[in-house]
Protein backbone atom coordinates (compact mmCIF):
# COMPACT_ATOMS: atom_id res chain seq x y z
CA UNK A 1 0.00 0.00 0.00
CA UNK A 2 2.04 2.94 -1.00
CA UNK A 3 1.88 5.50 1.96
CA UNK A 4 1.48 9.01 -0.44
CA UNK A 5 -0.03 10.09 -3.24
CA UNK A 6 -3.18 8.83 -4.53
CA UNK A 7 -3.07 6.10 -7.64
CA UNK A 8 -4.88 7.60 -10.67
CA UNK A 9 -6.97 4.71 -12.30
CA UNK A 10 -9.22 5.00 -15.11
CA UNK A 11 -12.07 2.53 -15.96
CA UNK A 12 -13.26 2.32 -19.71
CA UNK A 13 -16.46 0.45 -20.75
CA UNK A 14 -15.89 -0.80 -24.07
CA UNK A 15 -18.28 -3.41 -25.59
CA UNK A 16 -17.43 -5.07 -28.83
CA UNK A 17 -19.29 -7.70 -30.63
CA UNK A 18 -18.11 -10.61 -32.67
CA UNK A 19 -18.08 -9.46 -36.32
CA UNK A 20 -16.17 -10.86 -39.12
CA UNK A 21 -13.91 -7.57 -40.46
CA UNK A 22 -11.45 -8.06 -43.89
CA UNK A 23 -8.20 -7.01 -43.60
CA UNK A 24 -6.26 -5.13 -46.21
CA UNK A 25 -3.46 -7.39 -47.72
CA UNK A 26 -0.74 -5.69 -46.05
CA UNK A 27 -2.20 -3.96 -43.17
CA UNK A 28 -1.01 -5.47 -39.46
CA UNK A 29 -4.43 -6.80 -38.31
CA UNK A 30 -4.41 -5.76 -34.57
CA UNK A 31 -3.13 -1.96 -35.73
CA UNK A 32 -6.04 -1.95 -38.50
CA UNK A 33 -9.33 -3.68 -35.94
CA UNK A 34 -8.08 -1.00 -33.25
CA UNK A 35 -7.67 2.38 -35.62
CA UNK A 36 -10.76 1.32 -36.86
CA UNK A 37 -12.65 1.12 -33.91
CA UNK A 38 -11.21 4.50 -32.67
CA UNK A 39 -12.39 5.97 -35.52
CA UNK A 40 -16.11 4.34 -34.65
CA UNK A 41 -15.89 5.49 -30.68
CA UNK A 42 -15.70 2.41 -30.00
CA UNK A 43 -12.24 2.43 -28.41
CA UNK A 44 -10.95 5.35 -26.26
CA UNK A 45 -8.05 7.20 -27.43
CA UNK A 46 -6.19 6.77 -25.11
CA UNK A 47 -6.38 2.79 -25.09
CA UNK A 48 -4.79 3.60 -28.74
CA UNK A 49 -2.17 5.53 -27.81
CA UNK A 50 -0.95 3.20 -25.01
CA UNK A 51 -0.86 -0.20 -28.00
CA UNK A 52 1.43 2.11 -29.90
CA UNK A 53 3.49 3.47 -26.88
CA UNK A 54 1.83 7.09 -27.03
CA UNK A 55 2.07 7.61 -30.73
CA UNK A 56 -1.57 7.18 -32.01
CA UNK A 57 -1.22 6.74 -35.30
CA UNK A 58 -3.34 9.22 -37.82
CA UNK A 59 -6.95 7.74 -38.30
CA UNK A 60 -7.67 7.14 -42.53
CA UNK A 61 -10.51 6.21 -44.19
CA UNK A 62 -10.60 3.67 -46.83
CA UNK A 63 -13.36 2.81 -48.93
CA UNK A 64 -14.34 -0.54 -50.57
CA UNK A 65 -15.60 -0.25 -53.88
CA UNK A 66 -17.05 -3.15 -55.86
CA UNK A 67 -14.42 -3.10 -58.72
CA UNK A 68 -15.29 -6.49 -59.92
CA UNK A 69 -18.78 -6.06 -60.78
CA UNK A 70 -21.56 -4.19 -62.11
CA UNK A 71 -20.98 -0.23 -60.92
CA UNK A 72 -24.11 0.10 -58.26
CA UNK A 73 -25.07 3.55 -60.50
CA UNK A 74 -25.62 1.17 -63.54
CA UNK A 75 -29.63 0.67 -64.02
CA UNK A 76 -31.99 -0.78 -66.49
CA UNK A 77 -32.94 2.64 -68.15
CA UNK A 78 -30.01 4.20 -70.57
CA UNK A 79 -28.12 6.86 -68.21
CA UNK A 80 -25.24 8.97 -68.60
CA UNK A 81 -22.57 8.82 -65.88
CA UNK A 82 -19.45 10.11 -65.09
CA UNK A 83 -16.61 7.80 -65.66
CA UNK A 84 -14.94 8.36 -62.67
CA UNK A 85 -17.84 7.51 -60.84
CA UNK A 86 -18.74 4.47 -62.76
CA UNK A 87 -14.75 3.13 -62.16
CA UNK A 88 -12.70 5.93 -59.18
CA UNK A 89 -9.88 4.14 -60.54
CA UNK A 90 -9.91 4.97 -63.89
CA UNK A 91 -6.38 6.92 -64.81
CA UNK A 92 -7.34 6.45 -68.89
CA UNK A 93 -7.23 10.74 -69.90
CA UNK A 94 -8.43 9.36 -73.32
CA UNK A 95 -12.28 7.82 -72.28
CA UNK A 96 -15.03 10.13 -72.58
CA UNK A 97 -16.14 11.77 -68.91
CA UNK A 98 -19.73 11.16 -69.52
CA UNK A 99 -20.90 7.47 -70.60
CA UNK A 100 -24.03 6.23 -71.44
CA UNK A 101 -24.58 2.89 -69.57
CA UNK A 102 -27.38 0.00 -69.07
CA UNK A 103 -28.03 -2.84 -67.35
CA UNK A 104 -29.93 -5.77 -68.89
CA UNK A 105 -31.09 -9.08 -67.82
CA UNK A 106 -29.68 -11.54 -70.44
CA UNK A 107 -32.00 -13.93 -72.54
CA UNK A 108 -31.26 -17.45 -73.00
CA UNK A 109 -30.63 -16.68 -76.80
CA UNK A 110 -28.70 -13.95 -77.57
CA UNK A 111 -30.67 -12.89 -80.02
CA UNK A 112 -33.42 -11.83 -77.58
CA UNK A 113 -30.73 -9.61 -75.80
CA UNK A 114 -29.27 -8.10 -78.61
CA UNK A 115 -33.45 -7.29 -79.18
CA UNK A 116 -33.60 -5.66 -76.13
CA UNK A 117 -30.75 -3.64 -76.05
CA UNK A 118 -31.48 -2.42 -79.31
CA UNK A 119 -35.12 -1.82 -78.15
CA UNK A 120 -33.68 0.44 -75.29
CA UNK A 121 -31.28 2.12 -77.14
CA UNK A 122 -33.51 3.03 -79.88
CA UNK A 123 -33.23 6.71 -80.70
CA UNK A 124 -29.58 6.59 -78.95
CA UNK A 125 -28.01 4.80 -81.71
CA UNK A 126 -28.68 3.46 -85.59
CA UNK A 127 -27.31 -0.07 -84.97
CA UNK A 128 -27.93 -0.56 -89.22
CA UNK A 129 -26.48 2.70 -90.22
CA UNK A 130 -24.03 4.47 -87.48
CA UNK A 131 -20.49 3.60 -87.96
CA UNK A 132 -20.73 1.31 -84.75
CA UNK A 133 -17.60 -1.45 -83.11
CA UNK A 134 -18.66 -3.36 -80.35
CA UNK A 135 -15.81 -5.35 -77.64
CA UNK A 136 -17.27 -7.75 -75.41
CA UNK A 137 -15.67 -9.43 -72.32
CA UNK A 138 -16.34 -10.01 -68.71
CA UNK A 139 -16.83 -7.31 -66.37
CA UNK A 140 -12.87 -7.75 -64.69
CA UNK A 141 -11.59 -7.48 -67.92
CA UNK A 142 -13.59 -4.34 -67.90
CA UNK A 143 -12.45 -2.62 -64.78
CA UNK A 144 -8.63 -3.29 -65.84
CA UNK A 145 -9.10 -1.56 -69.37
CA UNK A 146 -10.82 1.29 -67.70
CA UNK A 147 -7.94 1.81 -65.61
CA UNK A 148 -5.67 1.02 -68.49
CA UNK A 149 -6.48 0.63 -72.32
CA UNK A 150 -3.87 -1.00 -73.53
CA UNK A 151 -4.18 -4.91 -74.88
CA UNK A 152 -2.99 -7.94 -72.41
CA UNK A 153 -0.30 -10.23 -73.94
CA UNK A 154 -1.27 -13.66 -73.76
CA UNK A 155 0.44 -16.77 -75.64
CA UNK A 156 -2.46 -19.17 -75.48
CA UNK A 157 -4.96 -16.32 -77.08
CA UNK A 158 -5.89 -16.94 -80.93
CA UNK A 159 -5.85 -13.00 -81.97
CA UNK A 160 -5.92 -13.32 -85.62
CA UNK A 161 -4.37 -10.12 -86.31
CA UNK A 162 -1.30 -10.03 -83.17
CA UNK A 163 -1.66 -8.24 -79.88
CA UNK A 164 -4.15 -5.34 -79.94
CA UNK A 165 -7.38 -4.46 -78.99
CA UNK A 166 -10.16 -5.35 -80.74
CA UNK A 167 -13.41 -4.81 -81.87
CA UNK A 168 -16.02 -6.02 -84.73
CA UNK A 169 -19.06 -4.26 -86.88
CA UNK A 170 -21.15 -7.27 -85.26
CA UNK A 171 -23.03 -6.98 -82.75
CA UNK A 172 -23.45 -10.63 -81.59
CA UNK A 173 -19.75 -11.04 -82.30
CA UNK A 174 -18.61 -8.36 -79.52
CA UNK A 175 -21.97 -8.93 -77.44
CA UNK A 176 -20.64 -13.57 -76.93
CA UNK A 177 -17.51 -12.74 -75.49
CA UNK A 178 -20.10 -10.66 -72.69
CA UNK A 179 -23.30 -12.91 -72.72
CA UNK A 180 -24.59 -13.75 -70.41
CA UNK A 181 -22.37 -11.94 -67.75
CA UNK A 182 -20.20 -9.08 -68.69
CA UNK A 183 -19.93 -6.27 -70.30
CA UNK A 184 -20.04 -4.74 -73.88
CA UNK A 185 -18.06 -1.50 -74.55
CA UNK A 186 -19.67 0.40 -77.59
CA UNK A 187 -17.72 2.96 -79.88
CA UNK A 188 -18.65 5.33 -82.11
CA UNK A 189 -17.39 7.00 -84.75
CA UNK A 190 -13.49 6.28 -83.97
CA UNK A 191 -11.14 9.08 -85.26
CA UNK A 192 -7.74 7.10 -86.81
CA UNK A 193 -7.62 10.05 -90.21
CA UNK A 194 -4.16 11.21 -88.58
CA UNK A 195 -3.13 7.36 -88.06
CA UNK A 196 -2.05 4.49 -90.63
CA UNK A 197 -4.94 2.32 -90.95
CA UNK A 198 -3.84 -0.88 -92.76
CA UNK A 199 -7.03 -2.65 -94.83
CA UNK A 200 -5.19 -5.45 -95.15
CA UNK A 201 -5.71 -7.60 -99.13
CA UNK A 202 -6.75 -10.92 -99.33
CA UNK A 203 -3.06 -12.26 -99.94
CA UNK A 204 -1.83 -9.98 -96.76
CA UNK A 205 -4.73 -11.07 -94.53
CA UNK A 206 -4.15 -15.10 -95.38
CA UNK A 207 -0.32 -14.41 -94.47
CA UNK A 208 -1.18 -12.44 -91.29
CA UNK A 209 -3.80 -14.80 -90.07
CA UNK A 210 -1.49 -17.42 -90.62
CA UNK A 211 1.50 -16.42 -88.68
CA UNK A 212 -0.31 -15.18 -86.07
CA UNK A 213 -2.79 -18.48 -86.02
CA UNK A 214 0.56 -20.43 -86.13
CA UNK A 215 -0.88 -22.06 -89.43
CA UNK A 216 2.88 -23.29 -90.79
CA UNK A 217 2.53 -22.51 -94.21
CA UNK A 218 5.87 -22.27 -96.64
CA UNK A 219 5.13 -19.60 -99.10
CA UNK A 220 3.85 -16.26 -96.04
CA UNK A 221 5.37 -13.47 -96.18
CA UNK A 222 3.92 -10.36 -93.82
CA UNK A 223 3.29 -6.77 -95.49
CA UNK A 224 5.65 -3.86 -94.73
CA UNK A 225 2.37 -2.02 -93.91
CA UNK A 226 2.39 -4.29 -90.71
CA UNK A 227 5.40 -2.23 -89.23
CA UNK A 228 4.16 1.50 -89.81
CA UNK A 229 0.15 0.31 -88.79
CA UNK A 230 -1.66 1.98 -86.13
CA UNK A 231 -5.08 0.32 -87.00
CA UNK A 232 -5.64 -3.27 -89.03
CA UNK A 233 -8.42 -3.86 -90.70
CA UNK A 234 -9.87 -6.76 -92.46
CA UNK A 235 -12.14 -9.46 -92.27
CA UNK A 236 -12.89 -12.14 -89.53
CA UNK A 237 -12.54 -15.45 -89.82
CA UNK A 238 -15.15 -17.95 -89.93
CA UNK A 239 -13.78 -21.27 -89.58
CA UNK A 240 -10.68 -20.63 -87.62
CA UNK A 241 -10.68 -23.54 -85.37
CA UNK A 242 -10.85 -25.83 -88.72
CA UNK A 243 -8.49 -23.67 -90.57
CA UNK A 244 -5.59 -24.72 -87.77
CA UNK A 245 -6.59 -28.12 -87.49
CA UNK A 246 -5.88 -28.74 -91.03
CA UNK A 247 -2.90 -26.27 -91.67
CA UNK A 248 -4.94 -24.30 -94.50
CA UNK A 249 -5.61 -20.27 -94.47
CA UNK A 250 -8.90 -19.69 -92.63
CA UNK A 251 -12.38 -18.60 -94.59
CA UNK A 252 -13.28 -14.80 -94.31
CA UNK A 253 -16.48 -13.95 -92.95
CA UNK A 254 -18.72 -10.90 -93.98
CA UNK A 255 -17.87 -9.38 -89.89
CA UNK A 256 -15.00 -6.90 -90.31
CA UNK A 257 -12.75 -6.39 -87.21
CA UNK A 258 -10.33 -3.57 -86.01
CA UNK A 259 -7.06 -3.85 -84.01
CA UNK A 260 -5.50 -1.34 -82.69
CA UNK A 261 -1.76 -1.83 -82.54
CA UNK A 262 -0.77 1.20 -81.39
CA UNK A 263 -0.45 3.40 -78.14
CA UNK A 264 -2.00 6.54 -80.21
CA UNK A 265 -4.60 4.25 -81.92
CA UNK A 266 -5.93 2.81 -79.01
CA UNK A 267 -6.50 6.28 -77.27
CA UNK A 268 -8.50 6.99 -80.28
CA UNK A 269 -10.54 4.30 -79.85
CA UNK A 270 -11.15 4.99 -76.28
CA UNK A 271 -12.11 8.40 -77.00
CA UNK A 272 -14.89 7.48 -79.05
CA UNK A 273 -16.27 5.02 -76.57
CA UNK A 274 -19.90 5.97 -76.07
CA UNK A 275 -21.74 3.39 -73.95
CA UNK A 276 -21.30 -0.07 -71.71
CA UNK A 277 -23.87 -1.91 -72.03
CA UNK A 278 -23.80 -4.89 -68.80
CA UNK A 279 -25.41 -8.34 -69.55
CA UNK A 280 -26.30 -10.14 -66.16
CA UNK A 281 -28.33 -13.73 -65.24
Amino acid sequence: MPSKGFARVSLYNIQLHDAAVGVPNGVHPASFLLARYASEDKLPLPVLQKYFDGRAPTLTTAFVIPAFDIPPLVSDKPTNHQSRDLYPLNRTRDFPRHILCLRVKSKKKLEKTRDMVQEKLRGVFDFEKDDLWFRGMNVKALMLSMSFFVPVISTSNSDEFGPGIYASNDFDEGAKYAHPQGALMIFKNPDFRDLSVWETGKDEWNNLTATWLNIYKKEVKISDSHIDADVIKGPLSSDQHEARKRGRYPTQSEITQITCVSYDSCGALANSLVAIVYFHP
